[in-house]
């Protein structure tokens, strides 16, 4: 298990405060190790790509594309397997996470 933490970001068509999410994301104090980005079911094919250019490097990105809607739930439960770190949190699009959380 990895010292540090990982986020959880569960998405659904939050597409106003995308950006800013991913801007406070990369503004901590201490980096996360992982992202661990949860696509439920949105129709943008370039939301990848769009996380990638946004997304500070250090900070690994692992994205999972739900073919469609599951639902927040089983959308989390899916993204808590793949969490390394010794912590994590949540985090929604419309969310201000502060540079020392």
């Amino acid at each position: 298990m990895n010292s540090g933490y990982d986020i959880i970001f569960n998405f659904y068509n939050d597409y106003n405060y995308l950006q800013s999410c991913i801007e406070n994301i990369n503004n901590q104090t201490i980096l996360a190790n992982k992202l661990i980005f949860t696509d439920d079911g949105n129709k943008d094919r370039n939301l990848q790509n769009l996380i990638r250019k946004t997304l500070n490097k250090k900070i690994k990105l692992l994205f999972i594309k739900n073919s469609k809607n599951i639902g927040l739930e089983k959308s989390s439960q899916n993204a808590l397997k793949k969490i390394r770190s010794k912590f994590f949190f949540f985090v929604s699009a419309e969310e201000i996470i502060f540079k020392k959380f």
